[in-house]
């Protein structure tokens, strides 16, 4: 019976078993070997840990990266169309259109100055048939004295009326050019030349 219990035993146990060294083995050995198993698996799952952000962070940047390859993409598609814009729509030297523009303004300064000078032509016009008017109105007025007085019997010998300067002559003579005592005397023959009239 004591044999059929041992040989169970020796079965159940593991077949590397040394039961002597079963016996020397320490139960403080023990203890800090698991101690130290247990730092270890702590330092291993702080490294994983670590291992994982960085994949994380790995992870991030790659988008990142992605990105900056999409707006890459994007710009070089949009420099692409401007270069080809430029192409088909060169600067444009704008000399010409702007000779044509100092051209068009010398030329309505130019009508400007045509208008006005037309202005004062007409003016001048209407001042020189205002003149002629006037001159002939004057040369009417001038005449109609010689012409009032062609029949009259003036009293003073030599006596006339000058119808181009309008004024009075005696011998063709202006009367200011006569001496004092030839202006009293004609003076005299016309005061009773006049007091004959008033008697009739």
């Amino acid at each position: 019976m004591h044999e059929n219990a041992a040989q169970g035993i020796a079965e159940e146990l593991p077949e590397d078993f040394d039961a002597d060294e079963a016996q020397e083995a320490s139960s403080v050995d023990l203890s800090a070997q698991l101690s130290d198993i247990r730092s270890h698996n702590v330092s291993v799952a702080a490294r994983e840990a670590e291992l994982q952000e960085c994949r994380d962070e790995q992870v991030r940047v790659q988008e990142k990266i992605d990105e900056l390859k999409r707006q890459l993409a994007e710009l070089s598609e949009e420099e692409l169309e401007l270069n080809q814009w430029l192409i088909d729509n060169p600067a444009i030297d704008p000399t010409p259109v702007e000779a044509q523009v100092a051209a068009h303004d010398q030329l309505k300064e130019n009508l400007g100055r045509y208008r006005s000078m037309q202005d004062h032509a007409d003016e001048a016009q209407e001042a020189r048939e205002l003149y002629d008017a006037l001159t002939e109105r004057i040369e009417a007025i001038r005449s109609t004295p010689g012409e009032l007085l062609a029949d009259v019997d003036l009293p003073i010998k030599g006596l006339a009326w000058e119808t181009e300067n309008g004024e009075f002559l005696i011998d063709g003579r202006p009367l200011g050019a006569l001496s004092d005592g030839e202006q009293l005397r004609r003076c005299g023959a016309a005061h009773q030349w006049a007091a004959k009239g008033d008697r009739h």
